[in-house]
C-alpha cells in the first residue's frame, strides 16, 4: 500500500486499539492512545481488526490482497468518522485513531460475517458484538454492587459518580437502579482490577485499556486500577470516572457506539474531558431499544 509519509504509519501503529477483543467475554473496552511502543505496520492490522473494520486473515503471513483490504478498512474508518476519504493514513486519520476510545467494535458483524445495517446512527445490536439479534433486559429494576475498590478513588466519590450516572440513564429509560444488599446477587458488578482478572480481557497497565463492560443479563463494568482516575473534575492527564461510567452503563443497557461526536456513546474520549450529559443521539438510541410506554 502506497503511503506518502512512512512516519504517519509509525504513529498510526501506536494506536491503542491494541486491546484484544475477547469474543468469549464480549467485553467493551475503553482504551487510550498514550505512550505506545508499536514499531511496524503489521501491528496496525490487528488493531483495525479489533474494531471489525477488517476481518482477521487466516494466513499468518498475509496475502497479496491484505493491503487492498487494509485500504478499504481505512476508507470505512474515514467514512464512519466523518473524515475526508483518502484510503490513506493521513494526518487527520491518524489524529482520530490515536484518541482515547472505547474498544467495542464500531462495525458489528453477524456470525456469517455480514455487516449489520450501518445506516443507523447507533448500532442497536451491540449487546454482543457477534450476535445478529439484541437480547434486552427482562426486567427494569436493576441492582448494582461495587466489587473491588482502590485507594486512589475514594469510595464516596466512586459511589456518587455512579449514582449520578445511573440517575441520568434512569431519567430517560424505563430502568431504575438500586445498590444490592449484602448477600444479594447484583445485576451489575462494578470494580477496579489489574492485569488478568478472570473475564478473558486482562488489563495492561496505564494508558492502554482503561475500562470494559459487558451487555445485558450478566453485566459488569471493570476499570483498570492502574489508570489515573478522577471522580470530580479531572486534570488534563486524568480520566473522568463519571464520563466513562456513563458510556459503559450505556453498553450495559445494550447501546452500541454513536457516530455523533457529541454523544456520550461516541467511541472516543480524551483525557481531561468531562462528558456526562446525555445528548439527543443517546436519547434516541435508548428509547429505540426500550420504547416509552
Amino acid at each position: 500500500m502506497a503511503i506518502d509519509d512512512i512516519s504517519l504509519l509509525l504513529v498510526a501503529a501506536s494506536l491503542m486499539f491494541l486491546a484484544v477483543h475477547p469474543s468469549s467475554a464480549h467485553s467493551r473496552k475503553f482504551i487510550s492512545a498514550e505512550q505506545s511502543s508499536f514499531t511496524s505496520l503489521d501491528e496496525v492490522k490487528p488493531s483495525i481488526q479489533a474494531f471489525e473494520y477488517k476481518e482477521p486473515s487466516n494466513n499468518p503471513h498475509g496475502t497479496p490482497n491484505d493491503d487492498i483490504s487494509l485500504e478499504s478498512s481505512i476508507n470505512t474508518f474515514q467514512e464512519r468518522n466523518h473524515l475526508k476519504v483518502t484510503q490513506k493514513l493521513d494526518s487527520d486519520t491518524v489524529d482520530r485513531m490515536v484518541k482515547s476510545r472505547c474498544g467495542v467494535p464500531d462495525i458489528i458483524r453477524r456470525p456469517d460475517k455480514s455487516i449489520q445495517n450501518e445506516s443507523l446512527p447507533i448500532n442497536f445490536h451491540a449487546h454482543y458484538a457477534f450476535l445478529d439479534y439484541f437480547v434486552p433486559w427482562n426486567k427494569t429494576h436493576l441492582t448494582f454492587r461495587f466489587t473491588n475498590t482502590i485507594p486512589s478513588v475514594p469510595v464516596v466519590g466512586l459511589h456518587l459518580a455512579f449514582v449520578r450516572s445511573l440517575k441520568r440513564w434512569e431519567s430517560v429509560s424505563p430502568f431504575t437502579f438500586e445498590q444490592a444488599n449484602n448477600g444479594q446477587v447484583a445485576d451489575i458488578n462494578i470494580g477496579f482490577y489489574r492485569g488478568w482478572h478472570g473475564d478473558n480481557a486482562p488489563f495492561d497497565g496505564r494508558y492502554n485499556v482503561v475500562a470494559h463492560a459487558s451487555g445485558p443479563l450478566t453485566s459488569f463494568v471493570h476499570f483498570d486500577a492502574d489508570e489515573a482516575w478522577r471522580s470530580n473534575t479531572p486534570r488534563k492527564d486524568e480520566i473522568d470516572l463519571e464520563s466513562v461510567a456513563m458510556h459503559e452503563i450505556g453498553h450495559v443497557l445494550g447501546l452500541g457506539h454513536s457516530q455523533d461526536q457529541n454523544a456520550v456513546m461516541y467511541a472516543y474520549i480524551n483525557y481531561g474531558v468531562v462528558k456526562r450529559e446525555l445528548q439527543k443521539d443517546d436519547l434516541e438510541g435508548i428509547r429505540a431499544l426500550y420504547p416509552p410506554k
